[in-house]
């Protein structure tokens, strides 16, 4: 027989319209009509709670194959969060919107269910449609998009977290970093969301000085330096470090080291 040891709160500031479990970390997700989604430890304390819905909360769904929660407010397309950072990470995933022509434009996700199995998410919608999204364990981890044309080069510096005299703690967060540059004659740094979803990259820096497309990128340790050349002739040496960190997708003009003596593309 199950033993009744259910506690009582007053989690929401409306009604509780939808619910889900993560299994992988043990919490309790609701959604209601405040237009929020709060996350439940077992014991009943709120551990973090997400806000800015524009909709009552109409469908949750935990994708374990993913590590990923799916949320939908009566809104055409699921809105996904990495619930362990509460990072929106709906625009590194292929999802699109439920509709496919205009006359069923006014579509909207009703309900939201996994398949713990298949790593599926299934959407009801209110067009009486069933949604499927199949996780690839095959396919891209993210997509990076920011570049205006062609991506021709594509380097990377790793720096892990120094340790302690004693040995026993990191001094300092792990230093992953990625530089593309491309046709655009812009030079893009990435870095992770997070450290505990390494595979998510937002752009950090748009460096521009280059005249023309970009055609190689390469990370020098000894010179603690970025260094691109391309059509334009140049080569450029740009300082790896904080000062290059700008507002994610603003574009900056950063002085750079430049070596200009080929008179055609490098």
């Amino acid at each position: 027989l199950m033993k009744n040891t259910h506690t009582t709160i007053n989690s929401h500031d409306g009604a509780i319209s939808a619910v889900t479990f993560d299994p992988d970390n043990n919490l309790l997700i609701t959604g209601g009509f405040d237009r929020s989604v709060r996350i439940w430890a077992c014991d009943g304390k709120r551990v973090s709670q997400i806000d800015g819905f524009s909709d009552t909360l109409t469908g949750l769904a935990y994708a374990p194959a993913t590590r990923t929660l799916w949320m939908s407010a009566n809104s055409a397309q699921p809105v996904v969060y990495d619930p362990r950072t509460l990072t929106d990470i709906s625009k590194y995933l292929q999802t699109q919107p439920v509709q496919h022509d205009k006359d069923r434009a006014d579509q909207r996700i009703q309900r939201l269910f996994t398949i713990k199995e298949t790593g599926e998410v299934l959407a009801a919608t209110s067009g009486r449609q069933l949604v499927i999204w199949r996780y690839n364990k095959h396919g891209a981890a993210a997509i990076l998009r920011a570049h205006t044309d062609g991506v021709e080069a594509l380097t990377h510096f790793y720096r892990p977290g120094q340790q302690s005299n004693s040995g026993t703690s990191e001094v300092g967060e792990d230093a992953l970093v990625l530089l593309s540059a491309g046709s655009d004659a812009t030079v893009r740094r990435w870095q992770p969301v997070s450290r505990m979803n390494p595979a998510l990259y937002e752009n950090t820096a748009s460096l521009t000085g280059h005249e023309g497309a970009v055609l190689c990128a390469l990370y020098c340790a000894e010179m603690a330096c970025f260094i691109t050349s391309g059509d334009d002739g140049t080569i450029r040496l740009w300082p790896e470090g904080e000062e290059l960190q700008v507002a994610p997708g603003v574009d900056c003009v950063r002085e750079a080291v430049v070596l200009d003596e080929h008179t055609d593309h490098v």
